[in-house]
């Protein structure tokens, strides 16, 4: 098929050519259209569903608000895991689907759970779900700057959340715009309680006034000389003076009692629980831009920009948006990083080509199907929606070399072909062909073998997974590509270019005569002393097994995103730190700074007492955050029924780890260690005076805790309406036990003769895994050896710390993915080797001649673990993704030598005669050396298009490094076993066919 094929094109020029501009321009504007990001999403299909029930504590919230929730999400279909937490006056829900689950699907079927419980969940509560974003939407942040001091806080925030935020939320793309920092404005009745009595008026009536006080009603129509006039009733407050001007009824002699003689009005900002401050200036407002699930992220952030200067006209007088943090500059410089990598590779793999063939034209044929392989392979890309990102383009940067290797062979063999068999002009278009026919089968199937051996990293799962196949999708279609190109554009080139009078042959190539003098001498010693080049081949395994033990683990080598996040927690809820720290480019950092000696030096600078620091970056953070509820690379979970205890032995492990090497800080969180103040009402006491549970409960409330009870109109803006005591009488115990309330006959009790009023302790935060109580310890280390720092903290605290029944560890974080991912790879190399023996098999139908090629696959690793020690990389997911790649290579490098080793026999074989042990050397010595140039270029142009992935310091480098290099050592050692102990290996084989009477013609067609 693929001769036909072959002989198809060569007689349609004109329609290959069409067809390969076709693609070319469907390529390019696929590539115009691909979405652009840093990093691919790998975060989980996830629903978040948040409920406000302002002013209750954590403990009340979660018996009836948290755990309703969670029970019943935790049976929804294709659930992985839910996790609930909650905080004063709210209550988060995440709920965590199975890979591959419909993020739409998974958000109706949530809200179709959540209308299932709403009539058990407290009146007036309303569960509402989450934008649908990811892990990775949180793509810009801004602040709102006033440094002429025109505005204040309360004003600029007022801006954002009314005008500001709606603009950038109609931006496209756009799922939510978050607001945080300034004063968030409040109408503030402050109450005073001796006036209330004097009036005879309870707080609840005042309440209720002002609630009905604030309403604009509709009358219908009316109808005055022909004319409709459509009534309305203007009753909104708009004012203090409308607020103190409500109504609270009248005294006996008939004097109206309004808000003002019982209050005073005045605006105030609302309970804070958060602030944002800029650069030490002091605080500003500012907004979160959170992306749309599969949005391209450079579009949205520029749509958000180009919003932001149209409406900075629009801006109030002296207020200026400063970014704050911004991915395009990391999505661009990653972009940027790989681009110039593939330019660099594309580069010196056609010098390594034009040095090889020695032959212009014949090096453009290669040159040319290189980037129309590119190219060609995102127009797959856009219809699988494949963004391109750090780990798609880094597919194409590891193709580079492969992409030209069947295009190479083919090029070779015909220009030998027409050079050194003297085939005449007129007659060398049928010559060519002749050739690429003749190896246009086992490169394509070389190809294939490549293509094959990467279908493991496709079985990868989870985080993994997402962020691999990008790169196996592009690093597969690129070579698929390059495979159709090699039997269709390149034969047709081959006839134009390749042809001339006067074609030198390999003999007058300077780097052919070169190797050869290097390569003849030894490969005719090796054959010599065959044994003993076996025995030192065999002696390099067990040589480098030991440094399999000094080399660490890690899930993910980290991606530099140019900014670090700083997080310190103290010991209570609200004493957590996060800063984010925008870092100049690395150009302007000083001569031998890392990120780790910087990370080391700010972490020295800001050691407080009793506040321990932990260091990531704000995507891998939030990525963290968001798949296990850890912010730390390693966490662990402590999971049990009562939080005290749960707290207990948080603080017993956090001692433990405090001693471990490598900790660089661990916190435990005090999720008992909250303060409260408790009301308890005498129910008898309040059955004297005719009152309900419900009558004093209201009056804490709103006396106490303060009452939003209805929002002002304003225009566009609205604005909370608060009713509370005035400070002065909630300072202290003594001031709430005289809080009063009034009773159905019309007198004021204080609250001290209704309740005891106590200070206790309890939960300050609650959170929820799998309707189970939990507590969280974070660890960050100063070691990328993460898995033999969790290896050396289990055995510590299995030691240490003995668990009460009922109560379990789970250790989490990055190092739940790693071993996981560890596990599944434990199957998938090995299915590897597998796939590989069993198309080796199916190409020669021989064991032994398969496990010859397979020996080079062992032989490449260890060149692997040999520069993967000597660069100080720990296995991770990425440099196992490296020797999967490897694999294939090594193996299309031992299908070739035998290829033409067989050739080289089969040539004497069909000679006739008898056959003797010189007869065998000299055939393999002359399928070693006289072949050698094709064997070295294909080899040279995948090493050579890895190498500038290894000089690269741009963003991304850090993350293809690890892959890249497994491939470039290996390389080097399977180069070595192929081209010296691979024929010895043959020529040992054949000899013993030779004695057996059972040596014959292959059959191989080369």
């Amino acid at each position: 098929m693929i001769n036909r094929i072959i002989d198809w094109c060569a007689s349609n020029r004109f329609l290959v050519f069409t067809g390969t501009v076709v693609l070319t321009v469907w390529g390019i504007w696929a590539m115009t259209q691909t979405p652009l990001d840093a990093v691919p999403d790998i975060s989980d299909a996830q629903v978040i569903v948040s409920t406000e029930w302002m002013g209750r504590s954590p403990d009340l919230i979660e018996d009836q608000i948290t755990y309703p929730i969670v029970s019943a999400l935790i049976s929804t279909p294709h659930v992985k895991a839910v996790r609930g937490f909650t905080d004063f006056g709210i209550s988060y829900v995440y709920v965590i689907f199975q890979d591959g689950t419909d993020i739409y699907w998974a958000r109706s079927r949530v809200v179709e759970y959540l209308q299932g419980i709403r009539g058990q969940l407290p009146e007036g509560t309303n569960p509402v779900i989450g934008p649908d974003a990811t892990g990775v939407g949180w793509v810009f942040e801004y602040a709102l700057v006033d440094e002429t001091g025109q505005h204040n806080l309360a004003e600029l925030r007022g801006f954002q959340d009314w005008h500001l935020r709606y603009w950038l939320a109609s931006v496209p793309g756009v799922a939510e715009v978050a607001s945080l920092g300034g004063f968030v404005k409040q109408y503030q009745v402050n109450v005073d309680p001796n006036k209330l009595a004097a009036y005879n008026v309870g707080i609840g009536d005042v309440v209720k006034a002002i609630k009905s006080s604030n309403n604009d009603v509709e009358g219908r129509l009316l109808e005055f000389s022909g004319r409709e006039y459509m009534v309305r009733g203007r009753g909104y407050l708009k004012s203090i003076d409308d607020i103190e001007g409500v109504s609270l009824g009248a005294d006996p002699r008939g004097t109206p009692i309004r808000v003002r003689d019982v209050a005073q009005v005045r605006l105030g900002p609302d309970i804070r629980r958060g602030v944002a401050e800029l650069d030490g200036k002091g605080e500003v407002v500012g907004g979160i831009i959170v992306m749309r699930f599969g949005e391209n992220a450079l579009h949205v952030i520029d749509q958000v920009k180009a919003k932001l200067r149209d409406v900075q006209s629009s801006m109030p007088p002296g207020v200026k948006i400063v970014p704050t943090y911004d991915r395009s500059w990391l999505i661009g410089e990653s972009i940027n990083t790989l681009r110039r990598t593939l330019i660099e590779e594309a580069v010196v793999v056609s010098l390594v080509i034009i040095v090889f063939l020695f032959h212009f034209k014949s090096a453009l044929i290669p040159i040319l199907t290189l980037p129309i392989a590119v190219v060609a392979s995102f127009i797959p890309m856009y219809y699988l929606d494949v963004n391109a990102n750090i780990m798609s383009l880094g597919g194409l940067a590891l193709a580079i070399g492969v992409l030209v290797d069947a295009s190479i062979v083919m090029v070779e063999n015909a220009y030998r072909h027409v050079s050194e068999e003297g085939v005449p002009y007129d007659e060398q278009p049928a010559g060519i062909i002749g050739a690429a026919k003749q190896v246009g089968r086992p490169i394509f199937f070389s190809l294939a073998i490549i293509i094959v051996s990467f279908m493991p990293v496709f079985l990868l799962e989870a985080q993994e997974g997402r962020m691999f196949r990008p790169l196996a999708f592009t690093k597969t279609f690129a070579i698929a590509a390059a495979s159709v190109l090699s039997i269709t554009l390149a034969p047709v080139l081959m006839t134009i270019f390749i042809r001339g009078r006067r074609l030198k042959p390999e003999s007058h190539n300077p780097a052919s005569r070169l190797f050869t003098r290097l390569y003849d001498p030894i490969i005719r010693v090796a054959m010599r002393w065959k044994w003993t080049a076996l025995l030192i081949n065999f002696a390099v395994v067990p040589l480098t097994i030991p440094l399999l033990f000094v080399l660490g683990s890690e899930f993910m080598p980290p991606l530099f995103e140019g900014s670090q996040l700083y997080t310190s927690t103290d010991n209570t809820p609200m004493g957590m730190v996060n800063t984010t720290v925008t870092l100049k480019p690395r150009e302007q950092w000083p001569a031998g700074m890392t990120l780790d000696k910087l990370q080391g030096d700010m972490d020295a600078a800001l050691q407080f007492p009793g506040l321990p620091n932990v260091w990531t970056q704000p995507i891998r953070n939030r990525l963290d955050m968001l798949l296990t509820g850890i912010k730390t690379p390693v966490g662990i979970k402590v999971l049990g029924a009562d939080l005290n205890e749960i707290q207990r032995i948080g603080e017993q492990i956090e001692r433990i780890l405090q001693t471990i090497p490598g900790t660089r800080s661990v916190y435990a969180e005090r999720v008992a260690q909250g303060y409260f103040t408790d009301i308890r009402i005498d129910r008898d006491a309040i059955a004297r005076h005719g009152l309900m549970v419900g009558d004093v409960e209201d009056v804490i409330e709103a006396a106490i805790g303060g009452q939003n009870v209805t929002r002002t109109i304003e225009g566009r803006e609205r604005y909370p309406v608060n009713v509370r005591y005035e400070s002065g009488f909630r300072q202290g115990l003594p001031d709430l036990e005289r809080v009063l309330v009034k009773t159905p006959m019309g007198s004021h009790v204080p609250l001290t003769q209704l309740a005891t009023v106590t200070l206790t302790p309890g939960p300050a935060m609650i959170r929820d895994e799998g309707a189970q109580l939990a507590g969280y310890i974070y660890l960050d280390t100063v070691t990328r050896d993460i898995g033999g720092y969790v290896d050396a903290a289990k055995r510590a605290v299995a030691e240490k710390l003995q668990l009460p029944p009922g109560y379990t560890l789970q250790w989490t974080g990055q190092y739940e993915f790693q071993v996981r991912a560890r596990e599944r790879l434990k199957i998938l190399v090995p299915l590897v080797f597998f796939l590989i023996f069993m198309l080796l098999y199916m190409t020669f139908h021989s064991v032994s001649e398969a496990t010859i090629v397979m020996l080079s696959v062992v032989y490449a690793m260890t060149g692997g673990v040999i520069l993967q020690w000597w660069l100080g990389y720990n296995f991770s997911v990425a440099v196992w993704v490296g020797y999967i790649a490897l694999y294939g290579v090594a193996v299309q490098t031992g299908v070739v030598m035998v290829v033409y080793l067989h050739e080289a026999l089969d040539r004497r074989l069909r000679k006739g005669g008898e056959i003797t042990p010189d007869d065998i050397r000299e055939a393999t010595i002359a399928g070693s050396v006289l072949r050698l140039r094709p064997k070295l270029m294909t080899v040279s142009v995948v090493m050579a298009g890895l190498v500038p992935i290894m000089w690269s310091t741009g963003v991304g480098s850090d993350v293809m490094k690890p892959i890249a290099a497994p491939i470039i050592g290996g390389m080097v050692t399977s180069t070595i076993h192929v081209l010296i102990i691979t024929p010895v290996i043959f020529y040992i084989m054949k000899l013993r066919a030779l004695r057996k009477g059972s040596l014959k013609v292959s059959g191989m067609n080369l």
